[in-house]
Parts: structure tokens; C-alpha cells; sequence
């Protein structure tokens, strides 16, 4: 059972301390924010800590990437390292016991991987009709689109329309997107064609429901790609989270539990960007050509991907087989009655 901290209160403080002494994006700041919430529901203060208490700490944040792991755990040490040096205690030398990989919650993060089939589902109920029968909404369904296509949750969350150009070829035309340190192209017809009316449409549609009447509500004007709902008073000109902006739309919508054994009001960009990558590896496509997908700079960035790839489809085909034994079974059974 998790205690509350004797030092529960200092922990915000020096938190609010460490954000002005330190250059920290507001991405981070959501983080390491998140992750000081969690440190106030543990008994033991982290200037007590051992490397066991490290351990059990990340294990409970139930994570569903390495690198993530990876990132929290150079996060919890800067934390640490800077309350330590407040109050003049010793500095450990902190480190996980095992690897990053080890940590993975393998329940949660196979609830928040997609098959190729699920990734099209998934697009086609973000396409939203009005009574009109008016097609509405692209921005939901290219921000999926968008992390299918490798971008993370910042490249998306940045991306201006000028930083798009479309070419016209002989299948049909393809978007270029040029990111901050390297350029995507995009041949699927489709998620080129969302990106267009994305451009072109400045009004959301807001569907009726048991507890609300349909709205069209006025896209915020702005460089960005990806545009909040409402005006520009008091507001920035980039979305504050899309995978918030996601999974905000897919519990309003009603729509998370549409895909039998992914978590939908959970899911976030990078599930959607892991769940390629790890359809690619399934498929047979090198290390490397999928360090680059995902803008990795090396291959040693994707192995432990690489390594529940294959597991994956492993589990898949018993689960497959499975059903393929149970279907077998019930036919043999009705076939039996029918007999009788």
C-alpha cells in the first residue's frame, strides 16, 4: 500500500525551483510534472533512496517504450540530484538495476499496439459526417495519419503548411513534409489527400449526442497544420498536446472501445508511430530502413522494438492458432448435433 510522503509539500516547490533555474520546454515541464505527482504518493522521500527504490519506482509507472524509460529515468535523477545539492545530502550514484526493456508493462503496451487493419479502422470512424452528409474533422484523422507516417508528437504538434508541398505524379499526388532535421515524404493517396482538406477547412464539426446539439465551431487561424477549436485570445498558435487532442476526441466521440483489445482512451502518437514501425519489422523491413522512419540515428535505438516485433508475432500466430483450434473444435461439435 503506497503512503503519502512526510515531505510531500517540499517536492512542488522544488519542482517550481527547478523549472527557473533550468532551461526546461514546456514538454518537459509536463513531465517531469508527471512525474513528481507520482513521487508524492511514495512513502520513502527520494533523498533516501537506494537503487531498489529506484526500481520499484519506475516499474510502477507502467511504460510502454524504452526509450521513454530511458528518459524518465535521466528525469528522476535530475530531480534527485538537484534536492540532494539543496539540502546539502550526499548525491548517489543512481542506476536501474535492469535493462530499460525490462521495465515495459507488456499488458499495457500490447492494449496500445495497432495492426494494420486496426490503424485503418481507426481512421475511418475519425472520419466524422454531418447531417448533410458533409465530410468534416480531418485534422483528428491526419493526426493519426501524420504518427502512421513516422512523425512524433512534436513534429506534428510543429508542423507549419508552408513546411508541406504536394507533387503531382502519375499515381497521384504526394506531400513532402520537411521537418527540422529531416524531410518525409508521404505517397499514401489517402493521408495526402486528408492533409489538403485539413488546409482547406476551417470549421469542426461537433456531432450530436444524448448530451450535446451539433455544433460548427470555427478552426483557430494560424500557421500550424494542426489548429486548436475557437479564437486566438489568450491562446498559442500550436495545439498544447495532440495525443491529448486525440484521445480527448475518441472518449468524447464514445469512441474507445471501437477496436477489440487496443485501449483507445489511452492510445497516444507514439503508440500509433511504434505500431508501424513494429509492422514493419513484422514485414521484413531492415533495422536501419526503420531507424529512419522513426528519425533514430541509429539502429541500437530500435533493437529492443526489433526484439517485441518478432514476439509479437509469435503470440499472434498462437493466438491465431487458438481460435483457429477453437473454431475447429465448435464446428466439429455443431457438425456432431447435426449428426444426431
Amino acid at each position: 500500500m503506497i503512503k503519502e510522503s512526510k515531505n510531500k509539500n517540499d517536492y512542488q516547490e522544488y519542482l517550481a525551483q527547478f523549472f527557473l533555474e533550468n532551461n526546461i520546454t514546456e514538454r518537459e515541464q509536463q513531465l517531469y510534472t508527471s512525474i513528481v505527482d507520482r513521487l508524492e504518493q511514495v512513502n520513502r522521500h527520494i533523498t533516501k533512496w537506494d537503487n531498489f527504490d529506484l526500481d520499484r519506482f519506475i516499474d510502477g509507472l507502467h511504460s510502454t517504450s524504452a526509450n521513454t524509460i530511458t528518459k524518465k529515468f535521466q528525469y528522476i535523477k535530475n530531480i534527485y540530484k538537484f534536492i540532494c545539492e539543496k539540502e546539502n545530502k550526499e548525491v548517489k550514484n543512481l542506476y536501474l538495476i535492469s535493462a530499460p526493456k525490462k521495465y515495459i508493462d507488456k499488458e499495457k503496451f500490447h492494449e496500445s499496439i495497432l495492426t494494420e487493419q486496426q490503424y485503418s479502422h481507426l481512421r475511418k470512424i475519425l472520419t466524422v459526417t454531418d447531417i448533410n452528409g458533409k465530410e468534416y474533422n480531418y485534422r483528428d484523422k491526419v493526426l493519426v495519419e501524420l504518427a502512421w507516417e513516422g512523425l512524433t508528437s512534436d513534429e506534428i504538434k510543429n508542423l507549419k503548411i508552408s513546411n508541406v508541398t504536394f507533387e503531382d505524379r502519375n499515381e497521384g499526388k504526394i506531400a513532402h513534409v520537411k521537418l527540422e532535421d529531416r524531410e518525409v515524404m508521404i505517397v499514401d493517396i489517402e493521408t495526402v489527400d486528408d492533409i489538403i482538406k485539413t488546409i482547406q477547412q476551417n470549421e469542426y464539426y461537433v456531432f450530436p449526442s444524448n448530451k450535446r446539439k451539433a455544433q460548427y465551431m470555427k478552426m483557430r487561424e494560424t500557421e500550424y497544420l494542426i489548429r486548436a477549436v475557437g479564437t486566438n485570445i489568450g491562446k498559442k498558435d500550436t495545439v498544447a498536446n495532440p495525443s491529448n487532442l486525440l484521445r480527448n476526441v475518441l472518449i468524447k466521440d464514445e469512441l474507445t472501445d471501437s477496436i477489440l483489445g487496443v485501449d483507445l482512451g489511452r492510445i497516444g502518437l507514439e503508440d500509433i508511430r511504434r505500431s508501424k514501425a513494429i509492422n514493419m519489422l513484422q514485414n521484413g523491413v531492415s533495422n536501419e530502413e526503420v531507424a529512419e522512419f522513426m528519425g533514430k540515428k541509429t539502429i541500437c535505438d530500435i533493437y529492443w522494438l526489433e526484439e517485441i516485433a518478432l514476439k509479437f508475432k509469435r503470440e499472434d500466430l498462437k493466438i491465431r492458432e487458438n481460435k483457429k483450434n477453437e473454431n475447429d473444435t465448435k464446428e466439429k461439435g455443431d457438425k456432431n448435433e447435426n449428426d444426431e
